[in-house]
Protein backbone atom coordinates (compact mmCIF):
# COMPACT_ATOMS: atom_id res chain seq x y z
CA UNK A 1 0.00 0.00 0.00
CA UNK A 2 1.04 3.58 -0.54
CA UNK A 3 1.15 5.91 2.45
CA UNK A 4 -0.44 9.24 1.55
CA UNK A 5 -0.10 10.88 4.98
CA UNK A 6 3.23 12.75 4.86
CA UNK A 7 3.42 12.93 8.66
CA UNK A 8 3.77 9.14 8.80
CA UNK A 9 6.67 8.97 6.34
CA UNK A 10 10.29 9.37 7.42
CA UNK A 11 12.05 10.72 4.33
CA UNK A 12 15.42 10.72 6.09
CA UNK A 13 15.37 7.17 7.41
CA UNK A 14 18.84 5.68 7.37
CA UNK A 15 20.50 8.74 5.88
CA UNK A 16 23.03 11.14 7.31
CA UNK A 17 23.38 14.75 6.22
CA UNK A 18 26.21 13.77 3.86
CA UNK A 19 23.79 11.54 1.92
CA UNK A 20 21.67 14.49 0.83
CA UNK A 21 22.33 16.72 -2.15
CA UNK A 22 20.95 20.21 -2.46
CA UNK A 23 20.96 20.58 -6.24
CA UNK A 24 18.76 19.09 -8.99
CA UNK A 25 21.58 17.70 -11.14
CA UNK A 26 23.24 14.30 -10.81
CA UNK A 27 26.87 14.98 -11.82
CA UNK A 28 28.11 11.57 -10.73
CA UNK A 29 25.89 9.76 -13.22
CA UNK A 30 27.92 7.75 -15.74
CA UNK A 31 26.14 9.44 -18.66
CA UNK A 32 27.87 12.74 -17.82
CA UNK A 33 31.32 11.15 -17.96
CA UNK A 34 30.49 9.67 -21.36
CA UNK A 35 29.11 12.97 -22.69
CA UNK A 36 32.19 14.78 -21.40
CA UNK A 37 34.52 12.33 -23.12
CA UNK A 38 32.53 12.46 -26.39
CA UNK A 39 32.39 16.25 -26.66
CA UNK A 40 34.60 18.13 -29.11
CA UNK A 41 37.85 19.43 -27.56
CA UNK A 42 36.84 23.09 -27.82
CA UNK A 43 33.33 22.53 -26.39
CA UNK A 44 32.35 23.22 -22.79
CA UNK A 45 30.27 20.63 -20.95
CA UNK A 46 28.51 21.35 -17.68
CA UNK A 47 26.84 18.46 -15.87
CA UNK A 48 25.45 21.01 -13.40
CA UNK A 49 23.56 23.02 -15.99
CA UNK A 50 20.25 22.98 -14.11
CA UNK A 51 21.90 24.35 -10.97
CA UNK A 52 23.67 26.94 -13.08
CA UNK A 53 20.41 28.06 -14.71
CA UNK A 54 18.72 28.32 -11.32
CA UNK A 55 21.46 30.53 -9.87
CA UNK A 56 21.61 32.74 -12.98
CA UNK A 57 17.82 33.14 -13.05
CA UNK A 58 17.81 34.10 -9.38
CA UNK A 59 20.53 36.69 -9.95
CA UNK A 60 18.69 38.17 -12.92
CA UNK A 61 15.40 38.33 -11.02
CA UNK A 62 16.97 40.02 -7.97
CA UNK A 63 19.09 42.57 -9.83
CA UNK A 64 22.23 40.49 -9.17
CA UNK A 65 21.89 40.44 -5.39
CA UNK A 66 24.24 37.60 -4.45
CA UNK A 67 23.09 37.59 -0.84
CA UNK A 68 19.53 36.65 -1.80
CA UNK A 69 20.73 33.98 -4.25
CA UNK A 70 23.51 32.53 -2.11
CA UNK A 71 21.72 29.18 -1.63
CA UNK A 72 21.46 28.71 -5.40
CA UNK A 73 25.10 29.68 -5.86
CA UNK A 74 26.19 27.29 -3.10
CA UNK A 75 24.15 24.47 -4.65
CA UNK A 76 25.87 25.05 -7.99
CA UNK A 77 29.30 25.05 -6.31
CA UNK A 78 28.43 21.84 -4.45
CA UNK A 79 27.37 20.20 -7.72
CA UNK A 80 30.61 21.26 -9.43
CA UNK A 81 32.63 19.90 -6.48
CA UNK A 82 30.86 16.54 -6.80
CA UNK A 83 31.57 16.49 -10.55
CA UNK A 84 35.24 17.38 -10.08
CA UNK A 85 35.64 14.78 -7.35
CA UNK A 86 34.04 12.11 -9.58
CA UNK A 87 36.26 13.00 -12.54
CA UNK A 88 39.39 12.85 -10.36
CA UNK A 89 38.27 9.49 -8.97
CA UNK A 90 37.69 8.13 -12.47
CA UNK A 91 41.08 9.40 -13.63
CA UNK A 92 42.78 7.85 -10.60
CA UNK A 93 41.01 4.54 -11.20
CA UNK A 94 42.03 4.55 -14.87
CA UNK A 95 38.55 4.96 -16.33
Amino acid sequence: TIETDKSKVDFTKGKGISDFKFYPDNPTNEIHRLKFLAKEPSRYYDPCSESSKMSINCLQETNYDREICQEYIDAYKECKRAWTHKMKQDKFNGR
